[in-house]
């Protein structure tokens, strides 16, 4: 009889804890769609239809629904529109789950911002800044996240001084290559 009570027990709390986690994560995505609403400015609609592309995407990209509106409304909040804040947030989930080196969903998004920024580009070319990233990171004795974070540093600098992305990824990996910190290499690009 107590192994049947403690089966029928152990049962019965799986399932409570189950519908706790479910209740909790969906608190969690309605606080960030809130968020997401506060910095753009659509109908129910397109929030109804973002919400269903984001979750779609998240099993696509093997993340959860909250770090992906979390990652659109980061570039929402830097004045992206609805669409192209959504389809940065993916790019941004994508780069955070192949490059090695990116700590957060955060620090993918300010890398991939401030490449944008400094090289004037469109929220289309945002695949091809990770593709490079990654490219250079699997063959190069540097990480795509160290890449990123030296990039974050140095890019606008980079910029400034005519060196196109590619120009500025030379740069950085070949000074990474001797000293063996990008966090330095990036700093002595801006100062430079």
């Amino acid at each position: 009889k107590f192994t049947t009570w403690l089966g029928a027990g152990n049962i019965i709390m799986t399932t409570l804890r189950s519908m706790r986690e479910m209740v909790d994560s969906v608190k969690a995505i309605d606080n960030s769609m809130v968020s997401l609403k506060k910095v753009t400015d659509e109908t129910d609609k397109t929030y109804r239809r973002f919400l269903q592309g984001a979750s779609k995407d998240a099993v696509q990209l093997g993340t959860t629904i909250t770090s992906l509106i979390d990652a659109s409304s980061t570039f929402a909040r830097l004045g992206f529109n609805l669409p192209d804040a959504a389809e940065l947030g993916r790019v941004a989930s994508l780069y955070y789950n192949v490059a090695d080196g990116v700590s957060s969903i955060d620090d993918a998004s300010q890398d991939i911002v401030s490449i944008m920024k400094a090289y004037r580009l469109e929220a289309s070319d945002a695949i091809d800044i990770v593709d490079k990233l990654n490219r250079v990171g699997n063959e190069f004795s540097i990480s795509s996240g160290g890449l990123g974070n030296a990039l974050r540093r140095s890019a606008a600098a980079l910029a400034e001084a005519n060196n196109d992305i590619n120009q500025s990824l030379a740069l950085i990996t070949a000074a990474n290559n001797v000293i063996q910190d990008p966090d330095v290499v990036g700093n002595m690009w801006k100062t430079v």
